[in-house]
């Protein structure tokens, strides 16, 4: 990967073929340009790397999480290693592209005092009333909210995904789920990867 002009969103450590990409702020068209263009040039080279990924994001757009969490499933299908972090907050979009990407993992932290965040897809637009209402039965059916379900207690997942529901975590408190999903088998035991 010599010779590659990478932006400020990585850092490259270059005997162990490790990149560390920082996914920070909003995830937004405007705001992610560069991270998604290092992402990019990395998942373009998987063998022999890792990517560990810095999560401290309060959410974004779904089409924008929908690509960060294509192009790594990507390299993980190609031999690339994943690492997962979440270093202060991860809300909306964030914490889905975190769980989403959480079985392709080979390690995984989460600072026990971040922010969790988690909730139904919303959205705004303009157009017509038909156009409006479709747009709704779209957002109704999306699969965002599902990657909990084996993850969050019943109870607190049928809260999640009510639409005008937000559940609030400590990241102490999300790792006991993620602990607990393991030991059921709902998630990749990672002593055994």
């Amino acid at each position: 990967m010599a010779g590659l002009e990478l932006s400020n969103t990585i850092v490259k450590h270059s005997v162990a073929k490790t990149y560390s990409l920082y996914l920070s702020g909003g995830i937004y068209d405007d705001t992610q340009k560069e991270f998604l263009n290092d992402l990019r040039i990395v998942t373009e080279h998987p063998t022999n790397t890792t990517i560990r990924l810095f999560i401290n994001s309060p959410g974004g757009y779904v089409h924008i999480m929908n690509e960060i969490i294509y192009y790594i499933q990507e390299y993980s299908k190609k031999g690339g290693c994943l690492e997962l972090y979440i270093t202060g907050q991860a809300s909306s979009a964030a914490i889905v592209i975190f769980t989403k990407l959480l079985p392709l993992a080979y390690k995984y932290d989460i600072n026990p005092n971040s922010t969790i965040m988690i909730h139904t897809s919303f959205s705004g637009m303009f157009g017509k009333a038909s156009d409006i209402k479709d747009y709704g039965n779209h957002l109704d059916k999306s699969e965002m909210i599902k990657c909990f379900k084996n993850i969050l207690p019943k109870k607190l997942y049928d809260k999640a995904a009510k639409r005008d529901k937000d559940v609030w975590l400590t990241g102490k408190k999300f790792m006991s789920y993620l602990k607990k999903a393991t030991e059921k088998g709902h998630l990749p035991d990672l002593d055994k990867k």
